[in-house]
């Protein structure tokens, strides 16, 4: 039974690393769609929005933004060379 266990909270916590790094290559794709098209301002609670959180938490983040430099598509482009994939992942 114990091995069981560790098996189904591997299995989660795998899951739960797969969703952050799936919800952080999305932004960072936003971001980059956003940049390329002249917007060098990103609003925090909007792109949430878009992400599908609840409005009672992006609501939260409405004063937040973030600056892209002119610079930001070659740093995404080290952030992804960097970025390690969870074991198991499958690329489409």
């Amino acid at each position: 039974m114990g091995r069981f266990l560790v098996c189904v909270h591997n299995y989660i916590m795998q899951s739960s690393q797969e969703l952050e790094f799936k919800i952080k290559q999305l932004m960072l794709d936003l971001m980059e769609v956003l940049h390329k098209n002249g917007i060098q301002e990103v609003h925090m609670g909007g792109m949430m929005r878009l992400l599908g959180v609840e409005e009672d938490v992006a609501k939260d983040y409405d004063q937040h933004r973030i600056k892209l430099s002119k610079s930001f598509a070659d740093t995404v482009q080290e952030f992804e060379k960097h970025q390690l994939l969870p074991t198991g992942t499958v690329l489409h």
